[in-house]
């Protein structure tokens, strides 16, 4: 993107791109060239943070897609296990406490993401 679409500079695009492929921001600011300290100024710019987060977002969401299309898998794998008589049965205990447990935190985020979308009905309604 230009400078004109996004407000940024040639050198804070690139300090966001360090940022979201470098574990810290000092390695960050190795990569980008530019100071920790620059990096930390920027941070502090409302048009930096909010590029930041959406490049952020973008990468975020591709990765949530992957493991969403690999969860299948591992669901069949985990499947496999459990009725495969070559397991040991200590192995095949520890997948259906895999399963037994991953269930229950998906029932219980489905509820919560209900009792939300519940909630701000009502807050709509009420505006």
């Amino acid at each position: 993107m230009s400078e004109k679409v996004t407000g940024l500079t040639s050198r804070q695009r690139k300090a966001i791109e360090a940022i979201l492929e470098n574990k810290t921001i000092t390695q960050a600011s190795k990569h980008a060239g530019v100071s920790r300290k620059t990096i930390y100024v920027w941070l502090g710019q409302p048009s930096f943070r909010e590029e930041l987060d959406r490049l952020g977002g973008i990468i975020l969401d591709e990765v949530s897609h992957r493991m969403v299309s690999l969860a299948s898998e591992a669901v069949e794998k985990l499947a496999e296990i459990l009725h495969s008589e070559d397991v040991p049965i200590r192995e095949r205990i520890q997948v259906v406490n895999i399963i037994l447990t991953r269930a229950v935190d998906l029932w219980d985020i489905y509820n919560l993401n209900k009792r939300i979308e519940v909630l701000e009905e009502f807050v709509n309604e009420e505006m």
